[in-house]
């Protein structure tokens, strides 16, 4: 699925319950193969009383891996700023991206 939408855009985002040590610790080649073709990872397991508010992570033990240096600038900027709620309509329907 990830390396499909790869010929759509190359600014792919995962969140993941997993650490990145986890996941490279598997040996898995379906797991490199997705790390390979996304521009950013959201590891860690998301923790309520961690939740801080801020941008792109859901608690702040949760790390924000920039893995596609074309999009190291735009994603720095975003985690400098705090959590926003952004609301976007796909097909009809209103999804709610970055509720605190």
């Amino acid at each position: 699925l990830v390396v499909e939408a790869k010929r759509f855009t190359d600014d792919i985002l995962v969140y993941t319950g997993y650490t990145a040590k986890q996941l490279k610790d598997k040996k898995d080649k379906r797991i490199d193969n997705i790390l390979e073709t996304i521009g950013v990872l959201v590891d860690g397991e998301y923790i309520d009383e961690l939740n801080d508010g801020g941008a792109l992570r859901g608690s702040a033990n949760q790390n924000v891996f920039i893995l596609n240096d074309k999009l190291r600038e735009k994603y720095q900027s975003i985690m400098e700023k705090k959590r926003e709620t952004e609301l976007i309509n796909i097909g009809g329907r209103i999804i709610s991206i970055g509720i605190k």
